[in-house]
């Protein structure tokens, strides 16, 4: 696949997903402007590097030009792993953006360790001090 194939199917999966340039770079090393002219077509010649760490958090293959779609957990290859990676960071994030969420997720981890739930919110709460 030639860059611009890979800047459409950037287009294509941040129209489809809904996703900002800049919440892109929130979650990677390229900043909103690099992403935006990417997007655009603003840069004639779009850096390697750039298109993969754009493709990449998109969960697109570099290989197949397709969106990763994990179904056998025992055959996960290196291009996988980082894809999947990327998207359980990004849902993770979106996560802990519900505040149900972090009273579920802290009364998970207090259950599982057996610990008392006052414990570990006392602890979380010291730490945003």
């Amino acid at each position: 696949m030639n860059k611009l194939e890979r800047v459409n199917k950037i287009i294509e999966a941040m129209e489809s997903q809904n996703i900002k340039a800049y919440e892109i770079a929130k979650h990677t090393s390229l900043t909103p402007k690099e992403i935006q002219k990417t997007k655009d077509k603003a840069t004639e010649n779009p850096r390697i590097t750039t298109l993969n760490e754009i493709e990449s958090y998109l969960g697109i293959s570099t290989n197949t030009g397709q969106t990763s779609s994990i179904t056998n957990k025992d055959i996960l290859n290196d291009e996988d792993l980082v894809i999947l990676s990327h998207q359980v960071k990004k849902n993770w994030n979106r996560l802990l953006q519900l505040e149900d969420f972090k009273t579920f997720f802290f009364y998970q981890i207090a259950k599982s360790i057996d610990m008392q739930i006052e414990d570990i919110f006392a602890v979380a709460l010291n730490k945003r001090k």
